[in-house]
């Protein structure tokens, strides 16, 4: 079990650092997709699938705020105390379409699958046969 924490914090560092390389029919105006997005969330869960293994990691065991600034700016964080995860990124822009949220600063931006249910957001990262969905609440 131990070595598997090892694993999932290797991995949601890996994910980290690709997000900062790399986030109507009727009268009313429909919202774009990063006027819905923008906000701050709270990390609920990652749930990490590599051939037929699925480890999923709630809180308390791990904890993190992501904002969307609607002006530009963006955070993550994110802290897995057992797994010695404390990561911290952030970048100067951001935008979205409906299902990839581009993220990164003027010089560097990369793409980053999401899905928005409500008020609940999910990034997915597939690499190979291993796949990190990080699932987030909004406040």
């Amino acid at each position: 079990m131990r070595n598997s924490l090892v694993v999932l914090g290797l991995v949601l560092a890996y994910l980290l650092s690709i997000f900062l390389v790399s986030c109507g029919g009727d009268e009313k105006e429909e919202l774009n997709p990063a006027d819905k997005l923008a906000g701050t969330y709270t990390l609920i869960e990652i749930k990490v699938r590599n051939v037929g293994t699925t480890i999923i990691v709630r809180v308390p065991d791990i904890s993190g705020t992501l904002y969307f600034d609607p002006d530009g700016p963006w955070s993550m964080s994110m802290v897995a105390s057992e797994i010695g995860l404390n990561q911290e990124i952030s970048g100067t822009r951001w935008s979205a379409d409906q299902t990839t949220i581009t993220s990164g600063n003027a010089d560097q931006t990369t793409d980053t699958n999401y899905a928005l249910d409500g008020e609940r957001l999910t990034f997915s990262l597939t690499m190979d046969d291993l796949q990190v969905d990080t699932t987030w609440q909004k406040l």
